[in-house]
């Protein structure tokens, strides 16, 4: 996914992404693995970022519950 571009819940790349997310979980038998990547981390130490991956940031909040689910 792209995590320069608005991803929030009912954004249309968030919907794209749940869309294939439930795709792949669909299709698990077939591909056991479904890999997800984006150009931000979710969660990193690294101080000059930090405001983008303290806990309670954007990508834990609106795509992490994805993923998880």
């Amino acid at each position: 996914m792209s995590t320069e571009h608005d991803y929030s819940v009912g954004s249309p790349q968030y919907k794209w992404l749940a869309a294939d997310l439930a795709e792949a979980d669909a299709n698990r038998a077939a591909v056991p693995w479904i890999v997800f990547t984006g150009h931000r981390p979710m969660y990193s130490s690294d101080k000059s970022e930090w405001s983008s991956h303290h806990a309670g940031a954007m990508l834990q909040t609106q795509i992490e519950p994805l993923l998880i689910r």
